[in-house]
């Protein structure tokens, strides 16, 4: 049925077929929606039905997807990997400049990281593309939020919202975890070059050059403690919406189990018998489009 239900779509019996189909369907379901003028909070095509915006890898909430209503499939989509192809190099110019001062350096990595295979191989995956993409950017907002504080700490959050709205945990979860290995790295670092001085390590140091990259802060940890807390909270506050879309825990196909066994407190509350009248054992209903692909139980 794929032909007749993407028409748009240029079928091929290849091993990249598997995750093109499925990112593609799932923009053509969220495009049909949504221009529809429907909230995309379900999927009935799957299984027996399944969540739909919240789950993270539909890209529903990030902002980026919204080049799909404005621009006809498929075309959106390859344009959509290219322009975070183009985002991740920029940022990794711009990280590996901020960090080396060199800018043939820089646009070598920025260069480099679209080419790496990692890269290239998450092209048929567009949420970990989006998530890669968005990467050196938290790297190099985040950086500087706990060295400047100010604004920088708005702007790192709407970087890491961005990359948190891709729906790629293991990326986010490496990126954060780079992250806090490298302010440790900068707080033991200050800590020690303030001992080996014979200096009091609560007295504010002034680095050497006012804007050198090598900065010395404060020797108070509890400072780029706190904000690196602050830009986490802020990422989970914009990011809040997105778990909040499903009233229950429903991760999976097999159910928050996974193993398809439901508990016997959610048992007793589901109805034996219905009547489409009285809307009897009824919670809600939706169209089913070819022979169906979905049972009500």
């Amino acid at each position: 049925q794929i032909p007749e239900r993407f028409p748009d779509f240029k079928y091929a019996q290849n091993q990249l077929h598997g995750p093109i189909f499925e990112y593609y369907s799932w923009r053509h379901y969220a495009r049909e929606r949504m221009l529809a003028g429907e909230i995309p909070l379900w999927n009935p095509y799957v299984n027996c039905g399944a969540p739909f915006l919240a789950q993270w890898n539909t890209l529903c909430l990030y902002p980026g997807a919204l080049i799909y209503l404005l621009l006809p499939l498929p075309w959106s989509l390859g344009f959509f990997c290219v322009v975070h192809l183009f985002l991740g190099g920029m940022g990794m110019r711009a990280l590996a400049e901020r960090w080396t001062g060199s800018r043939f350096g820089a646009a070598v990595a920025g260069v480099a990281f679209v080419f790496s295979g990692l890269v290239l191989g998450c092209v048929i995956y567009p949420n970990y593309l989006v998530a890669l993409g968005w990467m050196p950017w938290v790297a190099l907002a985040t950086r500087r939020a706990w060295q400047e504080g100010g604004r920088s700490l708005v702007l790192a959050a709407l970087a890491g919202a961005m990359q948190m709205l891709s729906g790629a945990p293991e990326i986010i979860l490496l990126t954060w975890g780079f992250l806090a290995a490298m302010a440790l790295t900068e707080v033991f670092s200050v800590q020690f070059s303030v001992f080996s001085r014979g200096e009091k390590s609560s007295a504010p140091l002034e680095p050497p050059e006012a804007k050198s990259e090598h900065w010395i802060l404060n020797t108070n940890y509890f400072l780029v403690a706190r904000r690196f807390a602050t830009v986490v909270l802020l990422i989970t506050g914009l990011c809040a919406a997105q778990p909040a879309a499903t009233p229950i825990y429903w991760p999976d196909k097999q159910g928050p189990t996974f193993n398809g066994v439901v508990a016997d407190s959610d048992a007793a509350n589901l109805p034996l018998e219905w009547d489409e009248a009285s809307k009897k054992g009824i919670a809600w209903k939706t169209p089913i489009e070819d022979e169906g692909h979905s049972t009500p139980v």
